[in-house]
């Protein structure tokens, strides 16, 4: 049965295309309170539709414990939401704007798995989606991230974010614990899927 975790969920509007990717068992965090309660609803609806496990957690995740962010909200439906303000973004997507910010406290996820008591042997695969702060959640794992078959990421070759994390950095970190990248990014803003080929 195929696993995941996934970070940024947002209300989680495209859960139909996680299932699409086999997955039986995901467990997704959002770190907005309204969108983590839809996509909770959309999770429940869909386990009774389809027998699947979909729990979510309502978490900032970062590398720092504790630390209250200004967290920026989209006017998409939150979806391009962050703890960086928009930079390019602005200019690439001229329609979504930062509508308002919140103060949110973090979690590490490694803090995240003794809070909760996770299995996470329970737990193949992880996809991040959240808007720049990539490094941020992977760094927050410890020494769990070497343990995913696949990683999903979505990377930037432009600051779309004041401060974000760009390809060269995400993918040195990423190749560092021994994940390669499937294919090389034909553009500047891209989800990229990296497979586990080391066993260390």
């Amino acid at each position: 049965m195929e696993s995941a975790i996934h970070i940024g969920i947002a209300d989680w509007c495209e859960i139909s295309h996680v299932h699409g990717k086999k997955y039986q068992r995901v467990l997704g965090v959002e770190a907005i309170r309204k969108s983590a309660e839809t996509a909770k609803t959309r999770a429940n609806h869909y386990n009774r539709q389809h027998g699947t496990d979909y729990q979510v957690l309502n978490y900032l995740i970062t590398n720092e414990d504790d630390r209250i962010y200004e967290y920026n909200i989209a006017s998409n439906h939150g979806h391009s939401s962050s703890i960086y303000k928009m930079k390019e973004h602005k200019e690439v997507w001229e329609d979504v704007k930062e509508v308002e910010v919140h103060k949110l406290k973090s979690k590490r996820f490694a803090t995240i798995i003794n809070l909760h008591a996770l299995d996470m042997s329970q737990y193949d695969n992880l996809i991040v989606d959240v808007q720049g702060a990539e490094l941020e959640v992977l760094k927050s794992f410890d020494d769990h991230i070497d343990n995913f078959k696949t990683i999903e990421v979505e990377i930037s070759t432009r600051e779309l974010y004041e401060g974000q994390v760009l390809f060269p950095e995400l993918n040195q970190f990423l190749e560092d614990h021994g994940y390669m990248r499937t294919v090389e990014p034909h553009t500047f803003h891209q989800n990229l899927i990296y497979n586990k080929i080391l066993n260390e």
